[in-house]
């Protein structure tokens, strides 16, 4: 995969004529030193971002994910230290494909490559292109972890949040000179949250310390387009934490998901992540969250059990057609009898989760029978989806400590609910929709229903339509609480976790 962008030299702002392909497939790729010295005449290097020696990052493995007939390739970097990271990029590729499928393309590529590593911070780039009609649209995504917090961050979180005013002015001054771009449309991409959720632009580093701001298709031209901005002139405006990422891309430095102790008591990023000011002249930094902030925005988590069948593409279409997620916890033996299906879903971006193989109660079976129903469904759904999944839900909701500790060691989080519709009981599409489009009037609920009942098939249409009506985002469960915290292996959730945890056999 690669992206074309057209070449400009505005003052000290830069349009590529590259873009790097995601170097997933190539994690030993190291870090570009300092630029040999040039002749007065000689033009200067495309603005790129810094690549880092993969090796730095404990853990790190590429996952691909391929369908060959609807053309697509995914590659997104898994982090055995950093479970929030790794979450937050199955978030993007399910974003990035979702997408895809909901405008139509073609041809679909999500790649990836790592551009800062330190005890303290790491910088991913997540690059996503698709094709429509012969069109190739880019938008280039960045995502910033916080060792300390365990927490992950959109570009803006290199900005300080009293100084993203500031930091236009910067932007704007390095542009000037260039006619081709619009001041208008440059402020307003600046004030747009960052990609997926916008079109603002990805940043971060050069490997000499020159900020790099990529724009996304359509944000300022048609085309992608890339700026240097020198870092002499960004770095007074850096919060806390971006003096940290510039560290960690001019000194890549090994990571192993310790955080290395601050040196002094500056402002952490989560404390300053809204951007809120008491200033009424201030310019608001855009959000820093990654992908949808269901901290502040209605979420719900719609879940199916029991899957795949032969309705589910019919759920699976009718969330392709508002560019909404749902999960899918999948039965292994129901998914070896329809590969299609469950390829279908992920292909159209939906998440992709396990519930065990022949649905037994995990809780009152053998432990040998327990390791065989999880690690045998997570082992399938590795051979077709390209990694295990991140969240199992055991059947019936039961389980115990033991069920709860095999889950875990298979890396995957214990996922209940907090909304049960009965469509299992009343096999009723009114009284399905009645009862999830109940959910929602707070936000952060996980709900309950069954992709193997034509009843709740039926009803799912107008329950997304529904949620939306009423202004609530349908996210995965992993988008529902990737910036509060993500989940943890072997513990069990009713709820985004920016709650307490009440709902069927969960703790408090």
């Amino acid at each position: 995969m690669a992206f074309s962008r057209t070449v400009k030299t505005a003052a000290v702002a830069l349009v590529a004529a590259v873009a790097l392909a995601g170097c997933g497939t190539d994690p030993s790729q190291g870090a570009k030193g300092s630029n040999p010295s040039q002749s007065k005449d000689a033009p200067p290097p495309p603005p790129e971002f810094s690549r880092v020696d993969g090796g730095n990052v404990s853990g790190l493995t590429t996952v691909t994910y391929t369908d060959d007939e609807k053309k697509i390739r995914a590659e997104v970097p898994e982090i055995g230290p950093a479970r929030t990271l790794t979450s937050a990029m199955e978030v993007l590729r399910e974003r990035s494909l979702r997408n895809s499928a909901h405008e139509g393309a073609t041809e679909t590529n999500v790649g990836w490559q790592l551009i800062a590593s330190s005890p303290n911070a790491v910088g991913m780039e997540v690059t996503y292109s698709y094709v429509k009609d012969g069109a190739k649209t880019e938008m280039p995504m960045v995502v910033w972890y916080d060792t300390e917090a365990k927490r992950v961050y959109s570009s803006p979180i290199l900005i300080d949040a009293k100084q993203w005013g500031a930091f236009k002015k910067i932007v704007a001054n390095a542009t000037e000179s260039d006619k081709s771009i619009d001041p208008t449309k440059l402020s307003q991409a600046l004030d747009s949250n960052a990609a997926p959720e916008g079109n603002g632009p990805a940043l971060g580093f050069d490997s000499n310390g020159d900020m790099i701001a990529r724009f996304p298709s359509g944000a300022l031209k048609t085309e992608a387009v890339d700026l240097r901005i020198p870092g002499r002139q960004v770095q007074p405006v850096l919060s806390a934490y971006g003096k940290q990422a510039l560290d960690a891309t001019t000194g890549p430095s090994a990571f192993n998901g310790t955080a290395k102790p601050a040196e002094s008591a500056s402002p952490t990023p989560a404390s300053t992540a809204s951007g809120a000011s008491s200033d009424p002249n201030q310019v608001p930094r855009p959000s820093t969250a990654v992908g949808v902030d269901c901290t502040k925005v209605k979420c719900v988590a719609l879940t199916f059990d029991d899957g795949p069948g032969d309705g589910t593409p019919k759920v699976v279409d009718a969330f392709v057609k508002e560019n909404s997620g749902a999960t899918f916890f999948m039965i292994g033996q129901s998914l070896q009898a329809n590969k299609a299906i469950g390829k279908n879903s992920a292909s159209s971006g939906m998440e992709m989760a396990a519930h065990s193989w022949t649905h037994p109660d995990l809780a009152r079976i053998s432990p040998d029978k327990l390791n065989t129903e999880v690690t045998k469904t997570s082992a399938q759904m590795n051979d077709i989806f390209g990694r295990k999944p991140m969240l199992v839900r055991p059947p019936f909701g039961s389980h115990n400590d033991r069920v709860d500790k095999v889950i875990g060691d298979d890396g995957a989080s214990v996922m209940q609910w907090s909304v049960d519709t009965l469509d299992w009981q009343t096999k009723s599409t009114p009284k399905t929709e009645a009862s999830a489009l109940g959910a929602g009037s707070k936000g952060g609920e996980i709900v309950l229903m069954h992709d193997i009942h034509p009843t709740t098939v039926d009803a799912v249409p107008a329950i997304v339509k529904g949620m939306k009506d009423k202004g609530v985002r349908m996210v995965t469960l992993s988008e529902l609480s990737l910036n509060s915290g993500t989940y943890e292996a072997g513990h069990g959730y009713c709820l985004t976790t920016a709650e307490k945890q009440t709902g069927f056999a969960c703790k408090g």
